[in-house]
Protein backbone atom coordinates (compact mmCIF):
# COMPACT_ATOMS: atom_id res chain seq x y z
CA UNK A 1 0.00 0.00 0.00
CA UNK A 2 1.36 3.41 -0.95
CA UNK A 3 1.23 6.25 1.54
CA UNK A 4 2.20 9.91 1.57
CA UNK A 5 4.76 11.34 3.96
CA UNK A 6 4.28 14.25 6.34
CA UNK A 7 6.76 17.18 6.12
CA UNK A 8 8.32 19.79 8.36
CA UNK A 9 9.75 17.90 11.33
CA UNK A 10 13.13 18.41 12.99
CA UNK A 11 14.63 16.90 16.14
CA UNK A 12 17.96 16.08 17.70
CA UNK A 13 19.58 12.69 18.07
CA UNK A 14 18.13 10.59 20.87
CA UNK A 15 15.83 13.46 21.80
CA UNK A 16 12.70 12.65 23.76
CA UNK A 17 9.80 13.28 21.41
CA UNK A 18 7.02 12.20 23.71
CA UNK A 19 6.95 9.66 26.50
CA UNK A 20 8.92 6.61 25.42
CA UNK A 21 9.95 7.68 21.90
CA UNK A 22 13.41 8.63 20.66
CA UNK A 23 14.83 9.75 17.34
CA UNK A 24 18.08 7.99 16.42
CA UNK A 25 20.40 9.22 13.67
CA UNK A 26 23.98 9.49 12.44
CA UNK A 27 23.76 12.75 10.50
CA UNK A 28 24.56 16.29 11.63
CA UNK A 29 22.04 18.00 9.35
CA UNK A 30 21.01 21.53 10.27
CA UNK A 31 18.58 23.32 7.91
CA UNK A 32 20.65 26.51 8.25
CA UNK A 33 23.68 24.74 6.76
CA UNK A 34 21.72 23.04 3.98
CA UNK A 35 22.32 19.64 2.41
CA UNK A 36 23.50 18.00 -0.79
CA UNK A 37 21.18 15.74 -2.78
CA UNK A 38 22.52 12.61 -4.44
CA UNK A 39 20.97 12.52 -7.91
CA UNK A 40 23.07 9.68 -9.32
CA UNK A 41 21.01 6.74 -8.07
CA UNK A 42 19.61 4.33 -10.63
CA UNK A 43 16.27 2.57 -10.48
CA UNK A 44 16.37 -0.12 -7.79
CA UNK A 45 19.45 1.25 -6.01
CA UNK A 46 19.35 1.94 -2.27
CA UNK A 47 20.81 4.53 0.13
CA UNK A 48 20.86 3.21 3.69
CA UNK A 49 21.84 4.20 7.21
CA UNK A 50 22.69 1.76 9.97
CA UNK A 51 21.17 3.06 13.21
CA UNK A 52 21.44 2.05 16.87
CA UNK A 53 18.66 2.25 19.42
CA UNK A 54 19.51 2.41 23.15
CA UNK A 55 16.57 0.13 23.87
CA UNK A 56 15.99 -3.22 22.21
CA UNK A 57 13.78 -4.79 21.29
CA UNK A 58 12.04 -1.56 20.25
CA UNK A 59 9.10 -0.72 17.99
CA UNK A 60 9.68 1.38 14.89
CA UNK A 61 7.23 4.28 14.79
CA UNK A 62 8.54 6.30 11.85
CA UNK A 63 11.36 7.00 9.45
CA UNK A 64 12.48 10.59 8.81
CA UNK A 65 14.59 11.60 5.85
CA UNK A 66 15.56 14.58 3.76
CA UNK A 67 14.40 14.09 0.17
CA UNK A 68 14.96 16.98 -2.19
CA UNK A 69 16.90 18.62 -4.99
CA UNK A 70 13.66 19.08 -6.96
CA UNK A 71 10.02 19.48 -5.95
CA UNK A 72 8.56 16.52 -7.87
CA UNK A 73 6.57 13.74 -6.18
CA UNK A 74 7.90 10.22 -6.58
CA UNK A 75 7.52 6.78 -5.05
CA UNK A 76 10.29 5.23 -2.98
CA UNK A 77 10.42 1.95 -1.09
CA UNK A 78 11.45 2.04 2.56
CA UNK A 79 13.05 -1.24 3.68
CA UNK A 80 14.09 -2.01 7.26
CA UNK A 81 16.82 -4.62 7.80
CA UNK A 82 18.30 -6.41 10.80
CA UNK A 83 21.85 -5.02 11.00
CA UNK A 84 22.99 -6.88 14.11
CA UNK A 85 26.09 -8.28 12.37
CA UNK A 86 27.31 -4.72 11.53
CA UNK A 87 28.76 -5.86 8.20
CA UNK A 88 28.48 -4.30 4.75
CA UNK A 89 25.76 -6.78 3.82
CA UNK A 90 22.63 -6.28 5.96
CA UNK A 91 20.69 -9.07 7.59
CA UNK A 92 17.13 -10.13 6.84
CA UNK A 93 14.50 -7.54 5.89
CA UNK A 94 12.15 -6.79 8.80
CA UNK A 95 9.53 -4.92 6.76
CA UNK A 96 8.94 -2.23 4.21
CA UNK A 97 6.46 -0.48 1.95
CA UNK A 98 6.16 2.03 -0.89
CA UNK A 99 5.59 5.70 -0.09
CA UNK A 100 5.12 8.86 -2.10
CA UNK A 101 7.52 11.68 -1.22
CA UNK A 102 7.59 15.23 -2.53
CA UNK A 103 10.98 16.88 -2.75
CA UNK A 104 11.78 19.56 -0.14
CA UNK A 105 15.29 20.91 0.44
CA UNK A 106 14.90 21.86 4.11
CA UNK A 107 12.01 19.96 5.73
CA UNK A 108 12.32 16.33 6.74
CA UNK A 109 9.70 13.91 5.45
CA UNK A 110 8.18 11.67 8.11
CA UNK A 111 6.93 8.22 7.14
CA UNK A 112 4.58 6.66 9.67
CA UNK A 113 5.40 2.97 10.11
CA UNK A 114 3.36 2.19 13.22
CA UNK A 115 0.99 0.08 11.12
CA UNK A 116 3.88 -2.13 9.97
CA UNK A 117 4.46 -3.48 13.53
CA UNK A 118 8.25 -3.71 13.02
CA UNK A 119 10.27 -4.84 16.04
CA UNK A 120 13.87 -3.65 15.96
CA UNK A 121 17.07 -5.18 17.27
CA UNK A 122 19.63 -2.82 18.83
CA UNK A 123 21.25 -2.20 15.41
CA UNK A 124 19.11 -1.97 12.29
CA UNK A 125 19.39 -0.50 8.80
CA UNK A 126 16.93 1.84 7.08
CA UNK A 127 17.09 1.68 3.29
CA UNK A 128 15.53 4.07 0.76
CA UNK A 129 15.11 2.24 -2.55
CA UNK A 130 14.65 4.44 -5.59
CA UNK A 131 12.12 3.70 -8.31
CA UNK A 132 13.29 6.62 -10.49
CA UNK A 133 16.59 8.17 -11.51
CA UNK A 134 17.72 11.73 -10.86
CA UNK A 135 16.22 14.29 -8.50
CA UNK A 136 14.51 14.51 -6.08
CA UNK A 137 16.64 12.11 -4.10
CA UNK A 138 18.10 11.48 -0.66
CA UNK A 139 19.98 14.25 1.14
CA UNK A 140 23.32 14.07 2.89
CA UNK A 141 24.65 16.45 5.51
CA UNK A 142 27.38 19.01 4.90
CA UNK A 143 29.27 18.79 8.20
CA UNK A 144 32.30 17.20 6.52
CA UNK A 145 32.21 13.96 8.53
CA UNK A 146 30.92 10.44 7.93
CA UNK A 147 30.50 7.40 10.11
CA UNK A 148 31.81 5.08 7.42
CA UNK A 149 30.50 1.97 9.20
CA UNK A 150 26.92 3.28 9.13
CA UNK A 151 26.35 4.68 5.62
CA UNK A 152 25.73 2.34 2.70
CA UNK A 153 24.63 2.10 -0.93
CA UNK A 154 23.29 -0.91 -2.77
CA UNK A 155 24.43 -0.39 -6.35
CA UNK A 156 23.11 -2.12 -9.45
CA UNK A 157 25.62 -4.60 -10.81
CA UNK A 158 23.51 -6.34 -13.42
CA UNK A 159 22.21 -8.81 -10.84
CA UNK A 160 20.53 -8.47 -7.46
CA UNK A 161 22.74 -5.55 -6.42
CA UNK A 162 25.91 -5.19 -4.37
CA UNK A 163 26.18 -3.44 -1.00
CA UNK A 164 29.12 -1.05 -0.50
CA UNK A 165 30.05 1.56 2.09
CA UNK A 166 29.19 5.06 0.88
CA UNK A 167 32.67 6.30 1.75
CA UNK A 168 34.21 3.69 -0.57
CA UNK A 169 32.45 5.17 -3.61
CA UNK A 170 33.24 8.82 -2.87
CA UNK A 171 30.29 9.87 -0.71
CA UNK A 172 32.00 11.28 2.39
CA UNK A 173 29.10 12.59 4.49
CA UNK A 174 26.15 10.96 6.27
CA UNK A 175 22.77 10.17 4.70
CA UNK A 176 19.98 12.15 6.36
CA UNK A 177 17.96 9.08 7.33
CA UNK A 178 16.60 8.76 10.88
CA UNK A 179 14.24 6.57 12.85
CA UNK A 180 11.73 7.25 15.60
CA UNK A 181 11.67 4.28 17.96
CA UNK A 182 9.33 3.44 20.81
CA UNK A 183 11.36 2.87 23.96
CA UNK A 184 8.59 2.32 26.47
CA UNK A 185 10.21 -0.85 27.81
CA UNK A 186 12.68 -0.85 30.70
CA UNK A 187 15.74 -1.38 28.48
CA UNK A 188 16.11 2.35 27.85
CA UNK A 189 16.70 3.07 31.52
CA UNK A 190 19.31 0.32 31.74
CA UNK A 191 21.30 2.09 29.03
CA UNK A 192 21.42 5.49 30.73
CA UNK A 193 18.71 7.29 28.74
CA UNK A 194 15.52 8.82 30.00
CA UNK A 195 12.24 8.73 28.15
CA UNK A 196 9.58 11.40 28.25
Amino acid sequence: MMQRAVFGLFAISCASLHAGTLEVRNDGFDPVDGAAFQGGFGEGEIAAASLVTPCAPASLNAVRLLYGGADATRTVTIVIYDDTAATTLPGAPLGGSDFQLTGNNTALSEIDLTGEAITLPARFRVGVQFQDTGLPSIGRDLDGTIDDAKNFVRVNDGGSGQWVRSDDIGIHTDWIIRAVVDCTNDNIFKNGFEAG
